[in-house]
């Protein structure tokens, strides 16, 4: 086993360590994992630009740090597979963690975005949405965790759908459907939704 420990917000220090160990080790399946949580803990907190910046440069841009070295080399030899870890909340913001649910969106959206043009190049791409999942992060979230699944659970249902190459991996499946159907709901309407269900920053008393 090969190990290092970077800042994945380091796109230089990211593409010598990965285009280093690909000369070694040609890449078949990159899983950019970059995640870090950002929630509002009453309604008077707020997140600011250095505290945005964090999370956005963390879960996007360091996931696009560890991908796009490796695109360019899985393109040379054409073929490759990258997955995207993004999660549940880029179908639908939420108020209690409005950094990180546009970082994961971001993510989304790039990953969408392309899975077309590199398939032309044999390249496939995967984007990871998954809903709570009992980790250290999951455990401080102040809101509530429907469906919650283990992190075991979760890795072997993501591995197994991955082999199949799934465009997108969205779970748990009930999760999924109820946050795509709010995008369909009037955003009033969704907002109520959402604050019934906890993801709306309390008054503090």
């Amino acid at each position: 086993m090969i190990t290092a420990a970077l800042d994945v917000r380091d796109a230089a220090a990211m593409e010598h360590w990965l285009t280093d160990f690909d000369k070694n080790h040609p890449i078949d399946l990159l899983i950019a994992n970059a995640g870090v949580a950002s929630t509002l803990a009453h309604a008077n907190d707020w997140e600011g630009r250095e505290r945005t910046a964090n999370i956005v440069d963390t879960n996007f841009t360091g996931a696009l740090n560890a991908a796009l070295p490796v695109i360019e080399r899985m393109r040379a030899r054409g073929h490759g597979h990258i997955a995207l870890i993004s999660s549940i909340a880029a179908l639908r913001g939420m108020a209690i963690s409005p950094a990180y649910c546009a970082s994961k969106a971001a993510l989304k959206a790039w990953g969408d975005s392309v899975r077309p043009v590199l398939a032309r190049e044999n390249i496939r791409v995967s984007i990871v949405l998954p809903g709570f999942v009992k980790t250290a992060m999951s455990d401080v979230f102040p809101g509530e965790k429907p469906f919650l699944w283990s992190a075991e659970k979760a890795a072997h249902h993501i591995q197994s759908k991955l082999q199949k190459g799934r465009a997108e991996i969205a779970f748990p499946g009930l999760l999924a459907f109820g946050m795509r159907l709010l995008t369909l709901l009037p955003a009033a309407l969704a907002d109520a939704i959402l604050g019934r269900l906890s993801y709306l920053p309390r008054e503090e008393r």
